[in-house]
């Protein structure tokens, strides 16, 4: 009888600690970031000048505006914190260097292109932005820089008919890419 209560005991106790870490550590979600497409669809087909809106989810990543990020002079956010905020109320320092404090504190850095950080990741970030591509493997080419779930990206008139993407490149506050990224395949058709 003795034997039957300490395994009994040991067995209650052992389920709880697995329950507690199961509680503590999340059990079975993953505590990776990543990031999906939801919309559209891969291989849709769109015509030159047409707009992709397009939907994403995250995991494990918050977005916000990048640290360059700055209100509107006219916006009603101008001393407000700049989280969860419209993105129309926005524009980033290094596309309005005239924007940089009177001091020109950090103008080389915030009015250049030196924010992608060429070569450095930030694989750990769990908050930032997401930089969108047109066709591009690389940093560097022209993007948006968007920190909403969904968004819309319109195609260039002069983009040839066959085989796209998009590229939705992950990056955290500071413009360094997380290296996580997710692509978007179209079509362009006549």
């Amino acid at each position: 009888m003795k034997q039957k209560k300490i395994n009994s005991f040991v067995l209650i106790t052992t389920l709880v600690v697995l329950t507690l870490i199961l509680l503590c550590c999340g059990g079975s979600s993953s505590s990776n970031t990543d990031v999906d497409i939801i919309s559209p669809e891969q291989n849709t087909s769109f015509k030159a000048g047409e707009t992709i809106s397009y939907k994403l989810t995250f995991n494990n990543f918050n977005l916000s505006p990048p640290f360059d990020a700055i209100p509107l002079p006219n916006s009603p956010l101008r001393n407000s914190p700049l989280h969860n905020f419209p993105l129309r109320n926005f524009r980033l320092l290094k596309d309005h260097p005239e924007e940089v404090n009177n001091d020109n504190s950090h103008t080389d850095e915030l009015a250049s292109d030196s924010h992608h950080n060429a070569g450095l990741t930030n694989p750990d970030a769990k908050e930032g932005h997401y930089h969108v591509y047109l066709d591009s493997s690389s940093g560097e080419d022209p993007h948006q820089t968007l920190w909403q779930k969904s968004g819309s990206f319109v195609i260039p008139n002069d983009i040839s008919i066959g085989s796209h993407s998009l590229r939705f490149e992950l990056r955290d506050n500071s413009h360094i890419p997380t290296g996580l990224e997710e692509f978007l395949f179209f079509e362009i058709t006549e």
